[in-house]
């Protein structure tokens, strides 16, 4: 199977290679985990080697994500590589809603749209706690697995971002954990008196012989560095 480099040397090693295309992958974290760095990083690095992606920011302008990302590092890359769609976009594709009753419509137009404008093959949705609260879902369950299903058609590798409450060493009963193919686990970690560490490990990994174990995530010279955790 084909799979989609993160470009975190350590990382794609413990996924035996990458993220295996087509799968919608988890990106999960509480706050300060730098889930949305981290994703906007695979975006970027992808982008930069030729296979272009889309970026789908509901909780900061465009230009803010642009700007503060470049601050890391990433530096901006025209909109046919890698494209940021903010939440102004998607309320003026949302604003019918009522009206159609089909908002998965609404959102397939306009990512088909970006598609066929660009190109695109990467997606990143951040964050789902945002959709949620845009969104009125009814069905909750059937509903994610038609966007899921969507954006797979469309031809995507969807990672979407979520949140986990500050200090929840886990998530359960999450709705759209049910239809993930892969979830990468982004926690910090107490170490000492003062000290913390940032930690990364793939809990699932669909068509992937995967490493479960957990990795130290550090950022530097704008990428990831990944180095296995040892056991205290």
């Amino acid at each position: 199977m084909a799979s989609i480099s993160t470009y975190v040397a350590g990382l794609d090693k413990a996924l035996d290679g990458g993220i295996p295309e087509g799968n919608t992958v988890l990106i999960v974290g509480g706050p300060g985990t730098m889930k949305s760095t981290f994703a906007y990083s695979v975006l970027h690095r992808n982008a930069m080697n030729g296979t272009p992606g889309l970026f789908v920011s509901l909780e900061q302008p465009a230009s803010d994500v642009v700007q503060k990302m470049a601050a890391l590092g990433m530096p901006p890359l025209p909109e046919d590589k890698l494209y940021v769609m903010d939440m102004s976009q998607l309320r003026l594709a949302l604003r019918d809603k009522e009206k159609e009753k089909d908002w998965i419509k609404i959102l397939s137009k306009l990512f088909e749209e970006a598609v066929n404008a660009g190109g695109y093959r990467l997606f990143v949705l951040d964050s789902l706690e945002v959709l949620y609260a845009i969104v009125e879902f009814k069905e909750v369950r059937r509903e994610l697995f038609h966007f899921v299903g969507m954006l797979k058609e469309l031809g995507f590798t969807p990672l979407l971002v979520a949140e986990v409450p500050l200090g929840a060493p886990a998530r359960e009963g999450r709705p759209e954990d049910f239809l993930a193919d892969g979830i990468i686990l982004l926690e910090q970690f107490p170490v000492g008196a003062m000290g913390v560490q940032l930690r990364m490990r793939c809990v699932k990994m669909r068509g992937s012989h995967h490493d479960r174990g957990y990795f130290l995530i550090d950022w530097e010279g704008g990428k990831f560095l990944a180095t296995k955790a040892i056991q205290q």
